[in-house]
C-alpha cells in the first residue's frame, strides 16, 4: 500500500494517527513481501498479529492461505479490518491492554 493510499483511507475512515498508541503503517509493498517472505508463511500457519493497522502484513499472510488472528486497540481500525477481510480466512479481535495480558496469564494457568 502506497503512502497516499494509507492517507486516502484513514481521511476516509476518519482516522488520525495516535501518538499515544504508537500508531505507524507500513507503506513500503516491497519490505512488506519480504517479511513475509522471511517468515516463510504457509497455510498451516495460524498467526497472531499484534497491531495490524490497515492489514499491509495481514492482507500478505492471508495470500499465503495462513489463518491470522489480528489484535488491534484501535476501535475505528478493528471496524475497517472487519470490513476489508471480511471475505478472506481472517478473525480480527480487539483488545485492551488489561484484556491481553489478563487472557494471556488465564491461558498461561492452563
Amino acid at each position: 500500500m502506497k503512502l497516499s493510499e494509507i492517507a486516502a483511507i484513514l481521511r476516509e475512515i476518519g482516522v488520525s494517527p495516535v501518538k499515544s498508541l504508537g500508531q505507524n503503517f507500513l507503506h513500503d509493498r516491497n519490505l512488506a513481501k519480504w517479511l513475509v517472505d522471511q517468515a516463510a508463511i504457509s497455510p498451516e500457519d495460524f498467526i497472531v498479529e499484534i497491531g495490524p493497522g490497515l492489514g499491509a502484513l495481514t492482507e500478505l499472510a492471508l495470500a499465503k492461505g495462513a489463518r491470522v488472528s489480528a489484535i488491534e486497540k484501535d476501535k475505528r481500525l478493528v471496524q475497517f479490518l472487519r470490513e476489508n477481510f471480511k471475505a478472506m480466512r481472517w478473525k480480527s479481535c480487539m483488545a485492551t491492554r488489561s484484556n491481553l495480558i489478563r487472557a494471556c496469564c488465564m491461558r498461561s494457568r492452563k
